[in-house]
């Protein structure tokens, strides 16, 4: 065996090396991303940020739970699919499609199916209810009527309710006291065992909150049902096992992993608070719809491939994947059986289940997760301070949390620095979308929030040029991208204004390499185009793009852009170029500007 080759190195002289690589900046400032809450997570977790985290996050097994506990495969979690096909009789099928091929519980939506509480029983037909787990969402009032209909279908079964692993999904956010605790009454006098109650933080996720603020909203949420169950005269310690938290999972898979640690944390820290004994939290999890899109939904397999890794790495009870069209429509069997399939691969292939908190003594999850509860207790305690979720709500302070998150993500994803692959990013104008088995009749829903979702300014631009497109008898709205000089001055600004110019729906037709302004007029005119970008490198600019821009103008061009950042603009807006196309730049409301100019122009030509 030869002697090691390898020079010596400390961390001081691995941070000279890495910074130089970097050209500039310091570490921290480089490789280190911040969230909407402002929590600073390490790309590369030094040992040093994690020491107080991994001692407060305690043993596997032990409180407060931020670990989660020891689970053998057959304790792995719920492979849950959702009910929710409109129709009894469609519904019922797929349910059993979905049972017999690999799901494990149901998560049951009443409303989506349009199923009142007396065709349970058709809904249920053939389903064995006392062998899996069934969790109905939560929709206010009628829950109650649903929960005791679905007991009295047990019961003409002979099946006694604590046999049932059944969750009617009571939220307390919903409901109002009397109504909450009568509720919690009626279906625990019948012997249906915990947890009853849902603090369900899916729909605040969904109109745009932070996963803080998320959690803290959730968790005030459990808090509220404590407080009514107690003050009902219910004893603390079984009040706490009544109640169960669902939150939303992304393709942010770190922080999905910590959102579900740190909820462990959280509700251990509540009822040590509370004076009550500490029990871990039962935490379920579905993929959040806020980031999935309805253009190359194809991505949205693998953003439900990483929501359910970090549901179980995270150590969720029971994980819900939407298939990958349910943003076009009512999914097919197919799409269900990617979203069912994903799971069983995860657990039975990657053996997931076979891991106790795989992300333990990870510098960055453990630092991340303290961080994140602690920013959630804080929004916890000034909802409390408000008067507790109800007085809260009533206030608008959680609407006004999550849509000011909202806004703030909505800005970063115009800009595109939060990147949403396959609509801001890589777009494909002339992709076929899959079928559906139709339009999805949404239900109101709770209607706490409006759904806000992320990338809703990208898919308004491309159907409008879709309307567009129909219009011109199928043809595209086309842009041309003068490649002005050489390949090598134009092929970084190029590929830029390509995927610029895609992602609002506009075909895009990129030049050969233009060697003067007689190549470029002839181009130009054989395109077809009304609009054109120029893309080449600052010093061919400095020579043509003035004249190019105004040869092109006296050509018949209404609009020509400049792909890059000038420091002086005037003398280029007198030649002509009408705006600029850079990294940085409001690419919604850029191209809404040219959707507007050029779509306006058209229709006055028909006209």
């Amino acid at each position: 065996m030869t002697k090691s080759t390898w020079m010596p190195a400390d961390v001081s002289a691995w941070r000279v090396a890495a910074e130089v690589a970097l050209k500039g900046g310091s570490i921290e400032d480089r490789l280190t991303s911040t969230s909407l809450d402002g929590l600073k997570t390490p790309s590369l977790g030094l040992r040093q940020l994690s020491a107080h985290a991994i001692s407060a996050a305690g043993p596997v097994g032990g409180v407060p739970f931020t670990r989660g506990t020891y689970r053998q495969a057959e304790d792995a979690w719920v492979i849950a699919q959702r009910a929710d096909m409109p129709g009894v009789l469609d519904a019922n099928r797929q349910v059993l499609e979905d049972l017999n091929e690999g799901a494990s519980g149901l998560v049951v939506d009443l409303a989506a199916i349009g199923a009142p509480p007396q065709a349970l029983k058709g809904l249920f037909e053939g389903v064995h209810i006392d062998l899996i787990p069934i969790t109905f969402e939560p929709n206010g009032p009628t829950t109650l009527e649903s929960a005791l209909a679905f007991l009295d279908l047990a019961k003409t079964r002979r099946i006694e309710a604590d046999q049932l692993r059944f969750h009617p999904g009571f939220c307390a956010a919903l409901m109002d006291r009397d109504m909450f605790t009568g509720a919690v009454k009626a279906v625990a006098s019948r012997g249906l065992q915990g947890p009853i109650v849902m603090a369900d933080g899916r729909p605040w996720h969904e109109a745009g909150a932070t996963e803080a603020e998320e959690l803290g909203i959730a968790l005030s949420s459990a808090i509220l049902a404590l407080r009514h169950l107690t003050d009902a005269g219910v004893r603390g310690s079984e009040a706490s096992l009544q109640i169960a938290f669902k939150l939303s999972v992304d393709a942010d898979q770190f922080r999905s992993i910590a959102k579900i640690r740190a909820c462990r944390l959280l509700w251990a820290s509540a009822l040590s608070a509370a004076g009550l004994e500490p029990v871990m939290a039962d935490v379920r999890v579905e993929l959040g719809q806020r980031g999935l899109t309805k253009r190359d939904p194809w991505v949205n397999i693998l953003r439900a491939t990483i929501a359910g890794f970090a549901g179980a790495v995270g150590g969720a009870s029971e994980i819900v994947l939407h298939p990958y069209t349910s943003q076009l429509g009512v999914p097919d069997g197919e799409a269900r059986r990617l979203a069912r399939n994903t799971q069983l691969i995860l657990r039975d292939e990657c053996g997931l289940s076979l891991v106790a908190d795989p992300g333990g003594g990870s510098a960055t999850l453990e630092a991340l997760t303290l961080q994140l509860a602690e920013a959630a207790w804080r929004i916890m305690q000034n909802l409390e301070a408000a008067g507790g979720i109800d007085q809260a709500l009533s206030a608008g302070i959680p609407q006004a949390l999550a849509a000011r998150s909202a806004a703030i993500r909505a800005e970063r994803v115009a800009t595109r620095r939060i990147a949403i692959t396959g609509l801001s990013e890589f777009p494909n104008v002339d992709e076929v979308l899959p079928d559906t088995l139709g339009p999805i009749q949404a239900p109101a829903g709770p209607g706490l929030a409006p759904r806000r979702p992320q990338g809703e300014a990208f898919e308004a631009l491309r159907a409008r040029a879709d309307a567009e497109t129909v219009a011109r008898a199928g043809e595209r709205p086309k842009l041309f991208l003068a490649a002005l000089g050489q390949p090598s001055d134009t092929i970084a600004r190029a590929t830029f204004s390509r995927a610029f110019v895609e992602a609002g729906g506009f075909a895009s037709l990129v030049s050969p390499p233009l060697a003067d302004n007689d190549a470029l007029l002839a181009a130009f005119r054989s395109s077809g185009a009304k609009a054109v970008i120029l893309c080449s490198s600052d010093e061919v600019y400095a020579e043509r793009a003035a004249t190019s821009a105004t040869a092109l103008k006296q050509a018949g061009a209404e609009l020509v852009w400049m792909a890059g950042k000038p420091a002086e603009t005037e003398a280029l807006r007198q030649a002509g170029i009408d705006g600029f196309i850079h990294v940085g730049v409001d690419v919604v409301a850029v191209l809404g500007q040219l959707q507007s100019k050029l779509f306006k122009a058209r229709s006055e030509v028909r006209a």
